[in-house]
């Protein structure tokens, strides 16, 4: 029996849309990843935070999980998406818990 291959592709974003909107916990937070990151003495705090916040758990979230299901030659797509993280993770879990035990995840 042929194995059914799982693909995942998941798309984030920063937790907000502004680093000015952060409280000044996360914001004194970020600022001290960013030092770590900052490749160019030019590059702000505010920039690096929209560059690359939502590649980091404790200052990105989660919009959109896209999914391909390969089985022999057919090729299924779903994407699941929500600005609402825990409202996407719950839809995506819901399909994670229905599949086969045949499925591969790649």
């Amino acid at each position: 029996m042929e194995a059914t291959i799982l693909y995942l592709d998941i798309e984030t974003v920063p937790f907000t849309n502004d680093f000015n909107t952060l409280n000044n916990r996360l914001r004194e937070n970020w600022s001290r990843k960013a030092g770590f990151l900052r490749t160019d003495v030019f590059e702000t705090d505010e920039k690096l935070y929209n560059l690359k916040a939502g590649i980091f758990a404790e200052f990105g979230r989660i919009v959109c999980i896209s999914i391909g299901m390969m089985k022999g030659d057919k090729l299924r797509i779903k994407s699941f998406f929500n600005h609402n993280e825990k409202e996407l993770l719950l839809e995506f879990c819901e399909l994670v818990n229905k599949l086969p035990d045949s499925v591969k995840l790649c």
